[in-house]
């Protein structure tokens, strides 16, 4: 029973020590890919675009788990303030075709926008429906 105990300890610490990696890996990726994409150099028609958006939410996805199992980088105390910027956010992204049309630096913006909304989208799930499961058992 004592191998286990220690075994369950040293991956809880591999996660606390990987999500925030996987959160500024998934800021730096969706930023880079964003700008790529304004500039033209990513197609959203293409099967690339399908792995690098699959690659997007799955780390989302990843960093809304981390973070819902207590070990990531949002904290209980930080739930609320993630959960209203990743609702700014999404209003943002969704605005994303009228922010295109901004002279210059529009599409920049529109794609680095697109790019954080699928990186976050997920995690803000995961950590909305932990919050959600939470206020209903108290």
């Amino acid at each position: 029973m004592d191998g286990i105990n220690k075994i369950e300890k040293k991956g809880k610490g591999l996660l606390a020590k990987l999500g925030p990696w996987f959160f500024l890996f998934g800021i730096v990726i969706a930023m880079l890919v964003g700008f790529l994409l304004g500039a033209d150099y990513i197609n959203t028609y293409s099967d690339n675009w399908g792995y690098i958006a699959g690659t997007l939410a799955g780390l989302g996805f990843l960093v809304g788990l981390i973070s819902a199992m207590g070990l990531g980088t949002i904290t209980k105390h930080e739930i609320s303030q993630f959960l209203i910027a990743a609702t700014a956010l999404v209003a943002v992204g969704l605005a994303g075709t009228l922010i295109a049309e901004i002279p210059v630096v529009g599409v920049y913006f529109s794609g680095i926008t697109l790019c954080m909304l699928l990186f976050f989208g997920p995690a803000a799930v995961v950590i909305a429906l932990k919050t959600l499961w939470d206020l209903g058992k108290n």
